[in-house]
This record gives C-alpha cells, structure tokens and sequence, in this order.
C-alpha cells in the first residue's frame, strides 16, 4: 500500500477542498503521518453520495471549471437512485487507470493500441453512426454500440459488426456479453477471429455466466470492479482472485456504525481515491458491500495486494418484511449458486422482484443446452426454495417466470438482481 500517496491525498483534500474543508478536521489530519495515517484516518467522517449531490459541486480550490480542455466530466449511472457528475483533471484520469492496463498487459496481454469493442449508457453525440435505430461510434482502434434498443434484430447487425472489425478485445455487462453470445450462436458464428480477452463490469457475475461466455466466445473472461468516482477499484486475476488496485484507491470495510470489521467479516465498502486531485473521495461509501482479506497467502499470480469479494450489488438491496425488518437479498444469490452447482451451471441470469412484504416473483433465464439435457424448471423451483436458508422467508409465496434474455435497465445499462416494490 502505498501510505505516502494516501496521507498526501488526505492533507490535500482537507486544506484544498471546500467540501472537507467546512468539515473543520485539521486537528486530525495535521496529526497524521505515514506511519499512523490508516489508524488516523478512522476519525474522518465517512461521506455518501447523497451528501455531495446535496452539497454540489465542490472541486478542489485548484482547478477552475472553464472549458478549457482539462477537466472532464462523468456522470455516475444512478443505481443508487440518484446521479452524480464526477469531475477529473485529465492528467490524473490517465494515472488512476495506469495500474489496470499494467495487470491487463500482464495477465491477459492486452494493450492500450488494441482494437476493442465496448457498450456505453452516454456517448459522444458528435461520433454518433446510425443504422436504423442502432447509435454507434467507431474509429480505427474502437467501436462503441449505444445500451438502448438491444433487441435480436439489432443484436445480430451489431454482432455481425463487431465479427468485421475484428476487436483483440470485449469491454461490457455479463448481461450484455449474454445477448451478444445468443446472436453469435444465431448467426453461426464460431469465433471473432481475433478475440483473446472479454473483460466484464458493472453487474454480478455468475460463475455459470463466465463458462456460457468462454463456451461461445472460446477466449479469456476477467472481472473489473470499479465506479466512475474512482476508476478501477479491484481487477480479476487468472486465478479468479479480485486484488485491490493499492496504487489507485484504499480500500476499508465497515460495518453499520462506520467501525473496521475484521478481515473475512461483510460490510460496506469505504473507498479513498489517490490520484483525483480536481474532485478527490475521501472515505466515500460507495453504496457496495463486500469482503476483504488483506492476509492472503500469496497469489499464485504474484500480486501481493488485498482481495475483495463482492458480497451483494447495492447496500438498499435488502428484502423489508411486514414488521419492518430486513434481510440482505443476497441469500437469493447463494440459493441460485447452489441450483447452478447442483443443476450444471443452469441459471444463467435471474432478477428477483419483491412485489409484497411475502410475495416474490423469479425471473430466470435457462441454458437451454441444460434443459435439453433432462433437467426441468420444476427441478429449478425446488432446489431454489429448499436452498433459501432464511427462515422469515418459509411462509412467503414464490412465483417463477421464464424468459430467453433479459436487457439491461436503458437508464443506468446496468441489470439488478433484486427489486424492491414494497
């Protein structure tokens, strides 16, 4: 961990940035050093996302917010039910994605002149492509395809594009790396000739999901865990270890009072940014809960740094009963692992929708090379319910739906595994 880079970050954000500042905590940091810092720094108030956006925009004292060139602008997906515009010095962007492309050339062998293919939520209205109702951009090393409209149609003239500029690599959603197999398989297509490599982001990752794609795509699949306020936050190694990015952010778990939980222990991930000078996170819950072991035994693949494990998508995906308590609606999670460990990797995609305090509907998606095989939707449903180890949930009523795919929400690009309507 790189102490000296993270103490540097905490003093400049305190003394440079309107936001910390007003928080009057310099008795605190004027007492930290590399040595104490990561104790210190305990003191300092966790921040959320709710409080920046209601607080505004507050960049650091050193960076202006004319057009010139360089500062540029993000905006958050809004999983958590509200956006928020991240703002970067362009010299401090490139820096904080140095260590991802450093383990990407490592592991996978993937460098930045690369032709790659990728899927965004917000593009540039200025490279804008059509055909039909299908937005895309492309230049000579990348070609991007707009979120919206991924229907079958445009799903196999979008599959059939890709198969021609012939990208090394694949930069998308597991949902979306789904409907893109299902139209390589519809249209016959046994390979992208150059494809090495598909990096996945921004939603859970099955263990069943990761063989469907490497049966049909026949090429490396990797997890990046990451959010716009930071960049990269954890990367996937070839031993399917998720190792923190030390050299980019700080990684704390803590639990419901703010306090460090022990390695091994879940709880909400606080991140501290070290290379956003323009609009640095110190401390910032990031709405993710997750467990972290900093005492691994050494990776086979060398790298020394902690690793995380993501233990549910959102901190409010929580399951709320008739007497107002709560559940984590991971167990639903852990009850599609087992099905898929006990039924050949069946389950490929589910969504779970609390519509009443003890009605659920599931939603799933099959592999249909599965079910051809003898396995039946009935024998889905009972390892399902006989795997949820909750006992408020033995009375509640359970209804299934089957379907072919699900698309990602069009407003964020993203598919949550669980819904709260109540």
């Amino acid at each position: 961990m790189n102490k000296e880079k993270l103490l540097n970050m905490i003093k400049y954000s305190y003394e440079r940035v309107p936001f910390y500042m007003k928080k009057q905590m310099s008795d605190i940091v004027e007492e930290m050093t590399e040595e104490n810092v990561t104790e210190k720094m305990k003191n300092l108030p966790i921040i959320c996302k709710d409080e920046i956006v209601r607080d505004g925009v507050n960049i650091s004292l050193d960076y202006g917010m004319e057009n010139d060139g360089s500062i540029i602008m993000l905006q958050t997906s809004g999983s958590t039910g509200k956006c928020l515009n991240v703002y970067w010095d362009k010299t401090d962007f490139n820096k904080s994605l140095l260590s991802l492309w450093i383990y990407r050339k490592k592991y996978y062998g993937i460098n930045p002149g690369d032709k790659m293919c990728y899927f965004y939520t917000i593009g540039n209205t200025d490279r804008y492509k059509t055909n039909g109702n299908i937005k895309y951009e492309e230049d000579k090393l990348r070609i991007g395809f707009s979120k919206a409209n991924l229907n079958d149609e445009n799903m196999d003239w979008i599959c059939m594009k890709i198969k021609e500029f012939n990208p090394r690599w694949l930069n998308l959603q597991p949902s979306i790396a789904l409907l893109l197999a299902k139209a390589m398989t519809r249209n016959n297509i046994d390979k992208i000739q150059n494809l090495s490599y598909i990096e996945l982001t921004g939603e859970m990752l099955l263990e069943s999901t990761r063989q469907k794609l490497k049966e049909v795509f026949k090429c490396e699949i990797a997890n990046q865990y990451g959010c716009h306020e930071a960049n990269s936050i954890a990367f996937e190694c070839p031993h399917n270890k998720l190792h923190c990015m030390e050299d980019n952010i700080y990684v704390e778990i803590v639990d419901n009072e703010g306090k460090e939980v022990q390695d091994g222990k879940d709880g909400s991930i606080i991140i501290t940014t070290l290379n956003n000078h323009a609009m640095p996170f110190i401390r910032y819950k990031i709405g993710d809960r997750g467990v972290i072991d900093h005492n691994h035994d050494v990776c086979k693949c060398g790298n020394k740094s902690p690793v995380l494990k993501l233990s549910s998508g959102r901190v409010n995906d929580y399951i709320v009963l008739s007497d107002g308590s709560r559940i984590n609606a991971y167990i639903f999670v852990r009850a599609i692992e087992t099905v898929n460990i006990k039924l050949d990797n069946i389950i490929l995609q589910f969504r779970v929708v609390q519509k009443e305090y003890a009605y659920f509907i599931v939603y799933l998606v099959l592999d249909e090379d599965v079910i051809d095989a003898g396995i039946g939707e009935r024998d889905v449903e009972n390892l399902f319910l006989k795997s949820i180890a909750e006992e408020r949930l033995y009375d509640t009523e359970f209804d299934f739906e089957y379907y072919d795919e699900f698309l990602p929400d069009e407003d964020n690009g993203k598919l949550r595994y669980f819904v709260r309507e109540v």
